[in-house]
């Protein structure tokens, strides 16, 4: 393989790893574990009178450790989310590696020099003379190589990354929204926050797994399109379209699955 299919896959990740620590997104987190603390004094309260011993009008401590004992493991839990799921990360992070390994991938080639190889090629030894006698077909493969071929062979490297980053993007805003989640388990009529957060959580673990289904897939068979003389423009075409419709059924895919 010519190039590295996984292609931007450890910046993707750099950044999101960044996003998770820099002053933004702690900010964000605290405002959501904010609001869930608020949701929980909230729903608290109104357990209060529950608490109360009618005969003596005061707590009954039976009934006040019943009460707030499920309050106790939320603060837990909303406490320990972060570390949960960067736990769950870097497992997922080993995992993905060792398929990367498997799969053989080598270091990406430079596409300038791959080009600039190609178009001396074309031009063979005539120079601007050379240009200048080239016919309408001849000009249009040049033109093609020179604009064109560029275009589809950076969108055929970084395609799987864009897919990347739109599932880490993803991931954040789960990540971000996961204390008010699980603070929903407190009360009936708030416990399907968590069920549809699990379940968009589930989803976006399974969507790299399918991303690089689709990758391989596509990489299969854009091997049928090399010839002894290399790629065409408009075989690179058919692969970044293959590419993109690929991913976006996989992602697709995954909530239909669940």
């Amino acid at each position: 393989m010519n190039q590295s299919i996984f292609y931007g896959w450890k910046e993707v990740e750099a950044v999101y790893q960044s996003l998770k620590v820099n002053t933004l997104g702690i900010s964000l987190y605290v405002v959501s574990i904010s609001i869930a603390v608020i949701i929980m004094v909230a729903k608290g309260s109104k357990q209060f009178p529950k608490m109360m011993d009618e005969s003596t009008g005061t707590i009954d401590m039976k009934s006040f450790l019943k009460t707030i004992t499920p309050y106790i493991y939320g603060l837990m839990i909303v406490s320990a989310i972060p570390v949960i799921i960067s736990t769950m990360e870097k497992g997922l992070s080993f995992i993905e590696q060792g398929i990367m390994s498997s799969l053989g991938a080598k270091a990406p080639k430079s596409i300038a020099d791959a080009l600039e190889k190609e178009l001396i090629e074309k031009m063979g030894n005539g120079g601007i003379l050379g240009i200048v006698q080239m016919d309408i077909a001849q000009m249009a493969d040049i033109i093609g190589i020179l604009v064109f071929k560029p275009l589809f062979a950076m969108l055929d490297q970084y395609l799987f990354a864009g897919a990347l980053s739109i599932r880490y993007l993803y991931l954040l805003g789960l990540e971000l929204v996961a204390p008010i989640a699980v603070v929903g388990l407190i009360s009936e009529e708030t416990q399907s926050w968590f069920f549809t957060w699990a379940k968009n959580m589930l989803a976006c673990y399974l969507m790299i797994p399918m991303f690089l289904i689709a990758l391989t897939f596509a990489e299969g068979l854009k091997q049928f399109l090399i010839t002894e003389s290399g790629i065409t423009t408009f075989a690179l075409f058919l692969v970044c379209f293959l590419k993109f419709s690929l991913f976006k059924f996989s992602a697709t895919l995954v909530f239909k699955l669940i």
